[in-house]
Order: structure tokens, then sequence, then C-alpha cells
């Protein structure tokens, strides 16, 4: 696969900045293609900022499925969860981590392949996150 060109400031483009990082296989590369293309077609519906958050939010994904060898697009539904306890275990605040996940969810869903962030599993990681982060600030069961 060619080396792809960093996009453009402003150009909506969530695509694969790791492509330059690790060759894809197959099913990336149809993936990735189908997500360039929806990327295009969305151009101007999007604040650049959003586009910004959106690159960023993936580049995190991406490099974590890279160290771990993992598979970025489609996601198996534990990767997401393994990233969700990643984060969790580097204190990034629930808020944050919920957006990393959305961010992924919207890769997915707009590269055509199934969505591993509405999965059970990928749900489940999400309310431990928010409990065990409740229970190490001492906030479960205190009273109101």
């Amino acid at each position: 696969m060619a080396r792809q060109e960093r996009p453009v400031p402003g150009e909506v483009s969530i695509l694969l900045v790791t492509t330059e990082k690790a060759l894809l296989t197959g099913r990336e590369v149809v993936a990735a293609e189908a997500l360039a293309g929806c990327a295009a077609m969305a151009r101007g519906a999007f604040s650049p900022n959003t586009i910004r958050a959106w690159r960023a939010d993936w580049e995190i994904f991406s490099v974590f499925c890279h160290k771990y060898r993992l598979t970025v697009l489609p996601a198996a539904a534990k990767t997401v969860r393994d990233f969700v306890f990643e984060c969790v275990g580097l204190r990034k605040k629930p808020a944050t981590i919920r957006r990393y996940v959305a961010t992924t969810g919207r890769a997915h869903r707009a590269a055509g392949v199934l969505d591993p962030t509405t999965s059970e599993d990928v749900k489940l990681a999400l309310k431990e996150m928010s409990r065990g982060l409740l229970t190490e600030n001492g906030l479960v069961g205190a009273a109101i």
C-alpha cells in the first residue's frame, strides 16, 4: 500500500494516521478505504476541532493496538475493553475514556464494519470503570 499523506488542515479524515507506522492486513485495508470514503463525504459537516479530537483519539487507540499487536480496524470487543482498562490504569478521566470509545465506535461504523463498542463487554467495562473510580475516591456507600 502506498504511503498516505497526512491530511491537510480542515480536511475531514480520521483515517488511520498509523498506516505510516505499521502495515495493514487485507481486511484492514478494505476497512480503511471505506473509512476514507466516509470521511470525504463528511467534509464540512463537522468543525475542525471535532476532527482534530477524533484524529487524536483514534491515534491513541491505534497506538494501544499496535503496542499489543492487536487489530485496529475492525477491533474486537475484548480489545476495546482492554483499552478502557489501560486508560484507567493511566489515570485518564472517565469522560475522556468515554470519548475515546465513542470515537472508536464512530470509526468502525464509518468503515462499515461491526462496531465493537456496542458489545456488552465494552458496556460493562465502562460501568466497571465508573464504579472502580467511585470506590477509589471513597464515594460508594458514602452518606448523602
